[in-house]
Parts: C-alpha cells; structure tokens; sequence
C-alpha cells in the first residue's frame, strides 16, 4: 500500500552508457551516507573500487546483472540491480540506493515491493542481499519489508579491508 502523497516510482532500464552515472551516483551516495558512521575513508574507496567502479559495473551487466533507474515523477532518485539465480531459486539484490534527500518518504519500501514482484514474475522463492552490518537503519528497513538476517559473514580483502555483513533473505509466498 502506497503512502498519501507519495507517487508511485518507475524502473527504467540503464543503458550500458549510463553505467558511468551510476558510478558518479554510488559514490556521491556512499559519501553523504557511509561517512564516517559506517565506514572510514578508506574502506569506502576500498569498497566502492571494488564493487562500484564503471568496469566492475559492466562487469555485472556482462554476468547477467539488471541495472534500473528508480524514476519519480520523471526524476531520477536512485538505482538498484538484481540478478535472477535459476539454479537456486533466488534473486540477488545486488544494490539499491535512493538520494539521501528521499530517504524516509516511503521510497525505499516500494522499490523492495517491486523487487518482491519481479522475483515472484520470474517464479523465484527467494530474496537475498548482503548490508553492511552498522548500516543498522537499512537492516531495519530491510526488516520491515519482510526480510531477516541469514547469517552474518565476514570476509577478508587485500590491503586489510574487510566486509562485515549481514546477509538478509526474504522467503516469498506463492499464491
């Protein structure tokens, strides 16, 4: 159920042209959000080179991976990108990000509906996505739109950095 006032997003695709915008857009976005409660300077270049650069970016699209703008009114506020897993039954959420500004309006929970949705289209009976675990305010949102924490999962990179995350799955009802 949509909020009052709240108008109802679109998902367009990104053309392989426009993964550079997504590149600018997920470190302007890591930036305003991840610093300096959640991560450090340098785990956030780190993090971002690792997973967010153009060429990893097209790298994801070439594995299968579905970039979409998330459109308001005609406005770009935000991006995310999933990747069906036939052989698992699953859909991986690989990322999701609105604006800062547009944080807290209802937003973020209507992308995961549409998420839910697409994953129930393509026959999958399960959602799952990996979260910082001191992002505590997306694990929550997270929670509210129906999924748990799996497990958490920590993983050693070169130069000492190390993901701490919680992998959080949502089991989706057939009808």
């Amino acid at each position: 159920m949509m909020e009052e006032g709240v108008d109802e997003l679109q998902f367009v695709g990104v053309l392989k042209e426009e993964l550079r915008l997504i590149a600018e857009w997920s470190l302007e976005i890591w930036r305003d959000y991840y610093l300096p409660e959640i991560l450090t300077e340098r785990e956030l270049d780190g993090f971002w080179r690792r997973s967010y650069s153009e060429e990893k970016l097209l790298e994801n699209v070439l594995q299968g991976a579905i970039y979409q703008w998330i459109v308001l009114a005609e406005v770009r506020i935000g991006f995310l990108s999933f990747q069906p897993e036939y052989q698992t039954n699953r859909l991986h959420l690989g990322k999701l990000y609105l604006l800062p500004r547009h944080h807290g309006c209802g937003l973020g929970r209507q992308a995961l509906a549409y998420i839910q949705s697409v994953a129930k289209d393509l026959g999958l009976a399960e959602i799952y996505l990996y979260v910082f675990r001191k992002n505590a305010r997306a694990i929550r949102a997270y929670q509210r739109a129906g999924f748990s924490i799996d497990r958490l999962e920590v993983t050693a990179l070169e130069g000492g950095l190390v993901y701490d995350d919680a992998v959080m799955i949502c089991r989706l009802t057939t009808l």
